[in-house]
């Protein structure tokens, strides 16, 4: 699972990036759009295990929550990122 994690925070940071580039206004909509993406993948990546998928959601679920929080974290810092 902590691979998942990492995953995660790293698709985190792409969508974080991408959405400060993104007018404030569209903002949601584009985040909403990316976590679908990141659901899709998950379901297919996992569609053999149900069990997967079941930790693997636990994680999507809350990628829209996490973005938002890094956006923040992003704007404050100047647009910068603590990965490498």
């Amino acid at each position: 699972m902590d691979k998942e994690v990492e995953r995660v925070q790293t698709i985190v940071d792409i969508i974080a990036l991408k959405a400060i580039e993104v007018p404030l206004e569209a903002r949601p909509t584009f985040i909403e759009g990316e976590v679908a993406k990141v659901r899709d993948t998950v379901r297919q990546t996992y569609k053999a295990d149900p069990n997967l998928t079941a930790d693997a959601m636990k994680l999507v679920d809350q990628i829209d929550q996490w973005t938002r929080k890094r956006i923040e974290i992003l704007e404050i810092g100047g647009g910068k990122t603590g990965t490498a």
